[in-house]
């Protein structure tokens, strides 16, 4: 299930780009995206950690690039 989690999450993320841009603010980051019911938030207040219906972390976002914040 990892990988079809993984691979919803980046055509979510290449969605998401397509309307934001390449910098996406938090807040759309923090509300993620439903994955058979389940919502998968992609960034929180500890930043990245693991859904809890996934066996590995899904990817380290906040290192990648430089940081903007809104």
């Amino acid at each position: 299930m990892d990988d079809e989690i993984r691979n919803t999450a980046f055509i979510w993320l290449e969605e998401q780009t397509n309307i934001h841009g390449d910098v996406l603010p938090w807040e759309i980051l923090h509300k993620g995206f439903e994955f058979r019911g389940e919502r998968i938030i992609l960034l929180g207040p500890s930043g990245i950690w693991k859904p809890k219906s996934m066996n590995l972390p899904l990817y380290n976002l906040s290192g990648v690039g430089p940081k903007k914040y809104h």
